[in-house]
């Protein structure tokens, strides 16, 4: 189950620049560079539990496709059941003590959990990845037919970055990110790990907690020293973040708010990094 921390945070200003259509049976958010700007890779961006239409993620998603420059796809993988906009809680109420503040978490709570079981009844392991592995294979053949293939996933859709980056038969993407990772099993889906993967965690995630951080560091690290044919991996540790911070942080403290700009970063330079190598093989 998810956390209650899965749903704190902060809704984003702004409003999104790309466009909405379907591609290969899923309706997607997509944003492109500017006009006459090929990209240089495709990124597909697994959502939170917030889904594919919150505008934090499609705004971030506008921000990768210009910084790239990548074509970026944010496809609805959650069956019409992702969490509303309204279910976001801040992260100032989530830590306010007192009697007001305890009502409200655990109304909180309650509603978390009401939406959550229905949620993962329909969504199951078997169902998104049925559905996104086909997605993200339709990609390869199609779009991304003579570009490198990478994803970036949060919270929720951190663990199928994972899963993604494990070993496969037909290898279905070259460069994998996430952010504020929930429910994956450590060690097993970081030791599966083949390629190239960059992790952003804050020290203060329960949902990805600081020992298994230093477990899942550890296996990145013997992985990328062993490794005979370059690939490597990275866990980028971020001091006094919590859950979500990478989408949901708040734009009103500057000091999270540029975390938040520094994940981002991380992701992108990932991206361009491993992109650069595929390419030069296309």
């Amino acid at each position: 189950m998810v956390s209650q921390c899965c749903a704190t945070g902060e809704i984003h200003t702004g409003t999104p620049t790309g466009r909405v259509e379907n591609v290969h049976g899923l309706d997607c958010y997509i944003a492109s560079p500017d006009e006459g700007i090929r990209p240089i890779g495709v990124v597909s961006i697994l959502p939170d539990i917030f889904g594919w239409e919150s505008v934090n993620t499609r705004i971030l998603a506008d921000s990768y496709a210009a910084r790239g420059p990548f074509l970026v796809y944010l496809p609805e993988l959650q069956s019409g059941m992702a969490f509303p906009q309204d279910m976001v809680m801040t992260m100032h109420v989530y830590h306010t003590t007192g009697l007001v503040a305890m009502a409200k978490k655990l109304y909180h709570f309650a509603k978390v959990a009401s939406l959550w079981f229905p949620f993962a009844k329909v969504n199951t392991n078997e169902v998104v990845q049925e559905k996104l592995f086909s997605f993200i294979e339709k990609l390869r053949e199609n779009e991304a037919k003579e570009l490198p293939v990478g994803v970036a996933g949060f919270c929720w859709g951190g663990y199928w970055s994972f899963q993604l980056a494990h070993h496969r038969e037909k290898k279905l993407i070259d460069a994998a990110f996430a952010a504020h990772p929930s429910n994956m099993k450590v060690p097993e889906d970081i030791e599966a790990i083949e390629i190239p993967t960059s992790i952003a965690t804050g020290s203060l995630d329960t949902a990805f907690p600081q020992d298994q951080v230093a477990v899942a560091r550890k296996i990145l690290e013997k992985k990328t020293k062993d490794d005979k044919d370059g690939v490597a991996h990275e866990l980028v540790f971020y001091d006094g973040c919590h859950h979500g911070w990478a989408l949901r942080g708040s734009q009103k403290d500057p000091a999270e708010s540029q975390k938040g700009l520094e994940a981002e970063q991380q992701a992108v330079k990932w991206f361009q990094r491993w992109f650069g190598k595929v390419d030069a093989k296309l």
